[in-house]
């Protein structure tokens, strides 16, 4: 039995290089970007309005001007006019390209507009660039506006298509093959006998991967027969790029899954990690350099391992960029088992910014139902017994 951390390491050196592949930007929301995105153009490409109302020239208005007439309108999408003459002004609109000529904005609360003229009211505190957006200023030409290995969010997908990155480099997902084993289990939609539980392990990672933009996912369901299972992974290994097992890995009389990957080559890296749910996890790496993750069958186990281990190291593989997310506990929390302890928490925020993690105590390693309560798992050290209101340490959300 290994460490946490050890396995962490073993996984990690492990793992291929996930190529990258060009998608449209229409198609690669929640991909993990490969290459870094500049920008083209300065942002804003110009001077920008950020009210609508008048542009002035603020000298007049500190000459103590304050009717101005109105020359015409600046519309957004319109090229810049020009203000010849300092004693008008033209009205604008947010968003649209300030007039040549003209340094300040006023809003059309400040002002009343009769035949034609623009009157700014008394007692307002204006100064060139009063409520203009300056070019240049978010972002100058060859700017980095985008770094690898960051998640495309809809802000970033905004990003990329202000700045002309139609087409972009993202890491493509591995094809995944899940694969359930046991005689106790029946499909979701079959009425289970006595003796029976519907499956529930697949369905859930299969969610965790669709989610995370994986597109190539089958999943399977296998009988407790030895050759039955070692001749549906012989085919998955030769088609699909990763395999992942869930059942059939502990000690048991019928689990068979660590002799059928040894009869078929796979080489064991490890089997059994220090932790409490979890703990019979198996991986090891097929011909071909191919990663086969067994996990548990108990449900909070399997979810777990599936979380903590397989995305957390996969999409590093794929170039997502580390980046740890870290909460307070909200109230003391005894662990006894010399044991990583990965418990179920619902997250929120102090008031002053802290994430906070309230732990969620689960009856077995089969009690999956408190995780429908849960939105992450909490990572506490196997040194500690006691840990107290405030200890920090890492979450990882379950979405």
């Amino acid at each position: 039995m290994i460490e946490v951390a050890e396995a962490d390491h073993i996984i990690a050196v492990a793992l291929p290089t996930y190529p990258p592949e060009s998608r449209p930007l229409t198609s690669a929301y929640g991909a993990i970007l490969r290459q870094a995105i500049h920008a083209d153009r300065p942002q804003p490409p110009f001077d920008r309005a950020t009210m609508d109302g008048i542009a002035i020239n603020c000298s007049e208005w500190e000459k103590d001007r304050r009717a101005f007439s109105i020359a015409g309108v600046q519309r957004a999408g319109e090229s810049a006019k020009r203000l010849d003459d300092a004693r008008k002004c033209f009205e604008v609109m947010t968003g649209a390209v300030m007039p040549q000529g003209a340094d300040c904005v006023v809003k059309v609360e400040d002002i009343e507009v009769a035949d034609g003229v623009a009157v700014i009211q008394d007692g307002l505190s204006l100064a060139s660039g009063n409520f203009i957006h300056k070019v240049g200023t978010d972002a100058k030409v060859g700017d980095v506006v985008l770094e690898p290995g960051v998640r495309l969010t809809p802000p970033r997908i905004a990003i990329a298509a202000a700045f002309g990155a139609h087409e972009i480099s993202v890491a493509k997902p591995p094809s995944v093959a899940i694969i359930s084993t046991g005689d106790e289990l029946v499909e979701a939609h079959e009425t289970p006998e006595l003796h029976q539980i519907r499956l529930s392990n697949v369905y859930a990672i299969e969610a965790g991967l669709r989610m995370r933009g994986f597109t190539d996912v089958e999943r399977h369901h296998l009988p407790d027969d030895r050759d039955r299972i070692q001749s549906a992974i012989a085919e998955l290994l030769e088609r699909v790029d990763m395999l992942l097992l869930t059942g059939g890995v502990s000690m048991g009389k019928f689990d068979y899954v660590p002799e059928t990957l040894r009869a078929l080559d796979v080489e064991q890296r490890f089997h059994k990690v220090a932790q409490r749910p979890g703990k019979p996890l198996w991986f090891g790496i097929a011909p071909g350099g191919k990663p086969v993750f067994g996990l548990p069958g108990n449900p909070v186990s399997a979810i777990v391992c599936f979380r903590r281990y397989v995305l957390h190291h996969v999409e590093r593989a794929m170039g997502l960029s580390p980046n740890p997310n870290l909460a307070s506990l909200a109230e003391p929390v005894t662990f006894a088992p010399n044991m990583t302890y990965f418990m179920p928490v619902s997250l929120t925020f102090d008031e002053s910014g802290r994430q906070i993690a309230k732990p969620l105590r689960t009856n077995t390693s089969g009690d999956f139902g408190t995780l429908g309560h849960s939105d992450a798992i909490i990572e506490l050290s196997r040194d500690i017994s006691e840990f107290e209101a405030g200890y920090v340490a890492p979450v990882y959300r379950w979405a």
